[in-house]
């Protein structure tokens, strides 16, 4: 295995990128981006009505994590009304990301790979970027329950029994 390899497992999650003109066909893209918001885990960012990035035209940015990855793109696949996407993973390298890891549905467009960066770039889906859960607890001095986030604890070390692991910290 190399070492390229090694590294793209990591997969943080995916952005799918469609492309569309502001002028002709933004309600086509409206329209894809509420099919796919409705049925699936994703978000949808915003509209980018020009150039930004690496992106040398318009489009609408959706993210979502790597398990949805099964269920988004064969749907974008049959439903991208003619709209040209690239979906890529997020990892640690934007530049392979957007070219070497990068799938095409339609016509792919030339990108300005020389503006990404050369470690991770762009937005991860929101549960990525700090992975908490909510946990009922009594606020001090009052009988009523309220939220406490914590963060997960790591996974036991090879050799090693969870129960040697303490309880996660509280963030509050």
């Amino acid at each position: 295995m190399t070492e390229k390899t090694t590294q793209s497992v990591a997969n943080l999650g995916y952005h799918a990128h469609i492309y569309y003109d502001p002028a002709k066909t933004r309600d086509v893209a409206q329209r894809v981006c509420a099919a796919i918001g409705e049925q699936f885990k994703v978000e949808i960012e915003e509209f980018r009505d020009t150039p930004r990035g690496p992106h040398p035209i318009s489009n609408a940015l959706v993210i979502f994590k790597p398990e949805e990855f099964e269920r988004v793109v064969p749907y974008l696949m049959l439903n991208r009304d003619g709209l040209d996407v690239l979906v890529h993973p997020l990892t640690e390298d934007a530049v392979e990301d957007h070219s070497g890891y990068a799938i095409w549905l339609g016509n792919p467009v030339e990108l300005k790979l020389h503006t990404l960066p050369r470690g991770r770039g762009g937005r991860l889906p929101s549960a990525c970027e700090i992975a908490t859960t909510l946990t009922p607890v009594r606020a001090p001095g009052s009988g009523t329950a309220r939220p406490r986030r914590s963060v997960p604890t790591p996974p036991p070390e090879r050799g090693t029994h969870a129960t040697e692991h303490p309880e996660p910290a509280a963030i509050t």
